[in-house]
């Protein structure tokens, strides 16, 4: 009996389906109330299956769209780093630029009053020591720079030229210890010499205690050492 309920299985399945199925169909005709029953009961059951179905699904949507929301966010914050720190570059070199264009406007201003126009030249490297004063720029012997050439900016005094190559020359700052210039004070042409202290200030000394000089007068270079230019 076994062996045949096993082997007749399936057919024995679907011969009890149909004959369920028979009787619901008959209590149906007899009974038109009991679809309905049936239904409110597989809504009954089904219905907060659905419903938890939908939610998940829904909560599962609104989760996709969230991380797709941070992922593009975090990316857009990125690219605004990258944009603000490409604005800072740039902002940085028009500041660059404008400090240049206001010194070579200077210097064009100055070289106009004087015979040799001279050579613009760029600051290349300085001394790293602490008792010199010295710096290192990118015109030598090949822009026709020689020892003993004054360097100016705009119109200031910056050095002398004392080592020289072909390309390059070193020079030698007004605050360097050994530097020295023949000066004048501007108001009242009282003479004296402009020394180098190795600070960032210079000094003016061997002026007679009788001459009439004042905080806040200008010290302009007089020109009899025949190294920097009048005034």
């Amino acid at each position: 009996m076994a062996e045949f309920l096993r082997r007749n299985s399936l057919f024995l399945s679907a011969f009890v389906l149909l004959a369920i199925s028979f009787q619901l169909m008959s209590a149906s005709v007899r009974n038109p109330e009991l679809p309905a029953v049936g239904a409110r009961l597989g809504n009954s059951f089904f219905g907060p299956v659905e419903k938890l179905h939908s939610e998940s699904a829904s909560g599962l949507g609104d989760m996709w769209k969230n991380y797709l929301w941070l992922v593009n966010t975090k990316k857009s914050q990125k690219d605004l780093h990258l944009q603000i720190k490409g604005l800072q570059k740039k902002n940085s070199e028009l500041v660059e630029f404008q400090h240049e264009n206001r010194r070579l406007r200077s210097m064009l201003g100055f070289t106009k009053q004087i015979e040799n126009p001279g050579v613009p030249a760029n600051v290349i490297a300085r001394d790293p020591s602490n008792w010199l004063k010295t710096l290192r720029i990118d015109k030598g012997k090949s822009d026709k720079i020689l020892e003993g050439s004054p360097v100016v900016d705009g119109h200031a005094i910056v050095g002398l030229a004392t080592a020289v190559s072909k390309n390059t020359a070193r020079i030698q700052l007004l605050s360097d210890p050994n530097s020295a210039i023949d000066a004048v004070v501007q108001r009242t042409r009282a003479p004296g010499v402009v020394e180098g202290n190795g600070r960032d200030t210079l000094s003016l000394r061997y002026v007679e205690k009788s001459q009439d000089v004042k905080i806040g007068d200008r010290v302009v270079a007089s020109g009899l050492d025949q190294m920097y230019p009048k005034g």
